[in-house]
């Protein structure tokens, strides 16, 4: 048996399976964990309050460390940090990354994100209406979440613990 996944006994009263659980395993929602961002599509960019955004053809990677969560009246919905490594475009910005699936990111070390680089912490839009928008949460689609300040990047990518 591997050592680093322990087996808890089953409960006799109960009709359950036991899953084994990683110890030691480092959870998305971990302060100071250092998140990779692998985005899926080309970014959406806004260099300045002058321009227009545009898309932009690239997928590389980066890294934030998680600072704390975004919670909005209650309910946990992603998380935030300042960038650590990646293209120049993120420097001195702070990624917030949102739900996306149902992953349990207390849970998870890994799973799919929305996400917005910005100079500050990505905010819900109260003006927001999930009825005008497929009955999305405003944590799932990117007109439901704001941050101010420019350059912003935003789009949808895979999200896993580095360390």
């Amino acid at each position: 048996m591997d050592a680093s996944l322990t087996t808890f006994p089953r409960p006799r009263s109960v009709n359950a399976t036991v899953i084994p659980i990683e110890v030691g395993m480092i959870v998305l929602a971990t302060i100071d964990a250092l998140i990779e961002v692998t985005p899926w599509d080309d970014l959406q960019y806004w260099p300045d309050a002058d321009s227009d955004w545009y898309f932009v053809d690239d997928r590389t990677p980066f890294q934030f460390r998680v600072a704390g969560e975004l919670i909005d009246d209650g309910f946990f919905f992603g998380l935030h940090g300042p960038v650590q490594f990646g293209p120049d475009r993120y420097v001195n910005q702070i990624c917030s990354i949102t739900l996306r699936d149902t992953a349990d990111w207390h849970a998870e070390s890994k799973c799919s994100a929305n996400f917005k680089v910005a100079p500050t912490i990505a905010k819900r839009v109260p003006e927001y209406d999930p009825s005008m928008h497929g009955d999305l949460p405003f944590y799932g689609h990117p007109e439901g979440i704001s941050a101010a300040g420019f350059p912003r990047t935003s789009r949808l990518g895979g999200v896993s613990v580095v360390s």
